[in-house]
């Protein structure tokens, strides 16, 4: 962890040479995610869910505290029966967004999860939670878009993200939001 903490803080500090032209905005948005297993159980699921942010920016590099909570949902059918899963993972990222050109992006972090699994079914059997379910850390990759809307200070943008924790789960995200830097320094 801390190592990926001193990666972030060196990129910030390498890609920021005026502090004159900082930054500290906030947004919320909308995510879709699709959870991406080697464990069909879990394998497919999806939910919309929304988003907050905060985050500085210096030049073409930001450093951004994002929390979301997510429930993907997943029905699976075996032939012992039929199991509706719903999966929440409390996400909490620190990640950096360095603009690449004036619309487009690459973002990079690392990921709190805390993973709950509960489920309904009509089968004896029932489902090692224990395989995705708890408390870990991970890394995420993604880029996007973003761009000026009506007013000075309003952005919004357009990310394509991958949060990955192990094979057994994963999640691609698309994701929407509005930002308003509410102050500059």
């Amino acid at each position: 962890m801390n190592q990926y903490l001193r990666f972030l803080l060196l990129l910030f500090v390498l890609f920021s040479h005026s502090v004159y032209a900082a930054s500290l905005y906030g947004g919320a948005g909308y995510t879709y995610n699709v959870l991406s297993s080697d464990i069909d159980f879990w394998n497919g699921g999806d939910g919309v869910d929304p988003y907050f942010v905060i985050g500085t920016k210096i030049n073409k590099l930001s450093l951004e505290l994002t929390y979301r909570s997510l429930e993907i949902e997943n029905i699976h059918t075996t032939a012992s029966g039929t199991y509706d899963i719903l999966i929440t993972d409390n996400l909490i990222t620190l990640g950096s967004r360095l603009d690449l050109s004036r619309f487009t992006h690459a973002n990079f972090g690392i990921v709190k999860h805390s993973v709950d699994i509960s489920y309904t079914t009509n089968s004896t059997a029932t489902l090692n939670k224990n395989s995705i379910a708890g408390d870990s850390f991970s890394l995420f990759v993604g880029g996007g878009f973003h761009g000026s809307l009506f007013l000075p200070n309003l952005s919004y943008i357009v990310d394509f993200n991958y949060y990955h924790r192990s094979s057994k789960f994963g999640l691609f995200s698309i994701e929407t939001g509005i930002f308003y830097n509410f102050y500059n320094f």
